[in-house]
This record gives structure tokens, C-alpha cells and sequence, in this order.
């Protein structure tokens, strides 16, 4: 295959492949749209324990991500990245019971 949907090859969208974009970042819109909508649906949880808790699942799938493309570089990199995802979310829900 040319790396276009192959498993092996990185597959980059291009300038010519503009349609093949517009999934994934419509896919984006909505999953970032349901992240803002969430603490309506989860009532019982304060709305910044509830965004701090996505917060944290952004890093699993970061790591995700990471194992996915295998290349030990990468892993450590993403876990980092991680690791400033999750301490950020508790940072927030730690100052957020200070005030309490």
C-alpha cells in the first residue's frame, strides 16, 4: 500500500486528500462538543470534577496513542505529556476543595 490506511506506514493527510479530513475533524467537534455538555449529564459531580476527570482520560489516550506507534521515544514523550495532563487535573479538583 502507499501508507494511505496501511497499518505499517504513517498515514498523513494531504493537501490533495482535504475529504479524507473532514471525518476525523468532524469526529473531533463532536467528541469536544460532549466533553463541554458533560457535567449537565453528570449532575451528582461538580462540573470542574467532572472536566478535570476528562482531563485525565485525554491522557490515557495519549498513552494509547503512544503504544499504538510502539517507537520508545514516542511513549516516553506522550507519558510526559500525560503525566502534565493528570497533574493539572488535580491541581484543579485539589484547589477546587481548598475552596470548598
Amino acid at each position: 500500500m502507499n501508507g494511505h490506511g496501511s497499518l505499517t506506514g504513517p498515514s498523513f493527510v494531504g493537501v490533495g486528500d482535504r475529504a479524507n479530513a473532514f471525518l476525523p475533524v468532524v469526529a473531533g467537534l463532536a467528541v469536544g462538543v460532549g466533553q463541554l455538555a458533560a457535567p449537565l449529564v453528570v449532575r451528582w459531580v461538580d462540573a470542574v470534577t467532572a472536566q478535570s476527570l476528562f482531563l485525565a482520560m485525554i491522557a490515557a489516550v495519549y498513552i494509547g496513542f503512544a503504544v499504538a506507534d510502539g517507537r520508545p521515544k514516542v511513549i516516553a514523550v506522550e507519558s510526559t505529556v500525560a503525566a502534565a495532563f493528570v497533574l493539572l487535573a488535580a491541581v484543579t479538583v485539589g484547589s477546587m476543595i481548598e475552596r470548598g
